[in-house]
């Protein structure tokens, strides 16, 4: 018998989505329960919403999927802010000496374009 490539999972509303089995496995969730019941098993996922199952990356646990979403967050915070508004968010220490971030303006002057 050919390895079955789909996990199925279920919504809160009982509706089921076929999940491609290295993509759900992604969740280390999924692939506990995937390891314990078998890739037959339909894994309830009670606390999503079919609308959301796509977009549960958090509930899941998929930490790549979670570390974007977190990155693309940040990244949109940060768009006009100086960078003295920047290190001091993160409690950042600038220990650039002036002729130190002036070679590192010239180098990457592309980012501040």
């Amino acid at each position: 018998m050919a390895e079955q490539r789909k996990v199925r999972v279920r919504s809160s509303e009982n509706q089921v989505v076929e999940v491609e089995k290295a993509v759900a496995f992604q969740s280390g969730i999924i692939k506990d329960v995937v390891d314990f019941a078998g890739i037959e098993a339909i894994i309830p996922l009670d606390g999503v919403e079919g609308s959301i199952l796509a977009e549960a990356a958090n509930y899941l646990g998929i930490k790549n999927l979670v570390e974007l979403t977190c990155c693309e967050g940040i990244g949109g915070w940060m768009i006009g802010k100086s960078v003295e508004e920047i290190l001091e968010a993160f409690h950042i220490v600038n220990d650039y000496s002036p002729e130190e971030e002036e070679a590192l303006g010239s180098e990457a002057s592309w980012a501040f374009d």
